[in-house]
């Protein structure tokens, strides 16, 4: 019981998994589980969460080839799967969901802008959204590899670094669109509607209302139309074979780690589709 003179405040708290290896998916189940136990007693949760640390970093990693990994963290079964080649990162994200943001031509416009390394600014109202994609791109544009300035989420406070000189990606809150659109000479990626759009073009269109002058405009590389047409078609391809696959088979009544593991097995199926489909493009961009 509280006397008359005192008052109960609540501090919040935050619990955060770091790893060198970027199993997002599996990481953020793990992180998910400990929802139905936030609300327990100090004594409880203290036991909770140094048995889930437990867990969690006495769990290995398993090295590339055909070993995974099978853990539960409570009630709930979870899988490491590992990655295809020793110099590759393991994927552990649904490489699918950018085709769900983004059709296959304004796809291809992104990683037109990638590969020539210009200033790029993801939006979205969606943290978890922005890293997501962001970290797809890192896999789809194998075996080139991002060596410029990256990250998935610009703090707020750290909105000028979008002015500083050279290349960069980075992820920002939509709700600080007006002061990107401020800065030149960007390439805005707006992931929660689908749109890839310049920052001169947004500067030119309100200079052209005060004054008819010429506009100034940065050009988004283009993909040869041969290469962009035959990327469209098979991605066209993946995502109508995979959306039909769960009609052509019975529903799974098997145990939950059986299911799961069917679950990431079509999930690692459509990735290594839409990865070689990817790699398929980049060839013959450079050929």
């Amino acid at each position: 019981m509280l006397s008359g003179d005192e008052m109960r405040r609540y501090i919040p708290q935050c619990c955060a998994i770091v790893s060198h290896y970027p199993y997002h998916s599996t990481l953020k189940e793990c992180l998910s589980c400990l929802c139905p136990h936030v609300e327990k007693s100090l004594t409880e949760m203290t036991a909770f969460i140094k048995e889930f640390a437990y867990v969690i970093t006495h769990t290995p990693v398993p090295p590339a080839g055909n070993l995974r990994v099978n853990f539960r963290l409570y009630d709930l079964d979870l899988i490491l799967l590992p990655p295809t080649h020793p110099d590759k990162p393991v994927i552990d994200l649904e490489l699918h969901l950018v085709f769900l943001c983004f059709n296959a031509e304004e796809f291809l416009k992104i990683l037109s802008c990638i590969l020539v390394e210009e200033r790029i600014v993801f939006l979205s109202s969606n943290y978890d959204l922005l890293t997501m994609f962001m970290e797809s791109l890192m896999h789809l544009i194998l075996p080139f590899r991002w060596k410029s300035k990256y990250s998935t989420v610009l703090p707020s406070n750290k909105i000028d670094y979008l002015k500083t000189p050279g290349t960069f990606l980075y992820g920002v809150h939509s709700r600080h669109t007006k002061d990107v659109e401020k800065v030149a000479n960007l390439v805005i990626v707006d992931v929660d509607n689908g749109k890839v759009i310049t920052t001169d073009q947004n500067l030119c269109k309100r200079e052209h209302t005060k004054s008819k002058g010429a506009k100034r405009r940065i050009q988004l590389p283009n993909i040869p139309t041969q290469i962009a047409n035959l990327f469209v078609d098979k991605m066209s391809q993946v995502n109508r074979k995979f959306a039909l696959s769960g009609t052509l088979r019975p529903n799974s009544f098997k145990n939950s780690e059986e299911h799961n593991l069917e679950i990431k097995k079509r999930i690692l199926d459509q990735n290594k589709c839409i990865t070689s489909i990817c790699q398929e493009l980049i060839a013959d961009l450079f050929r």
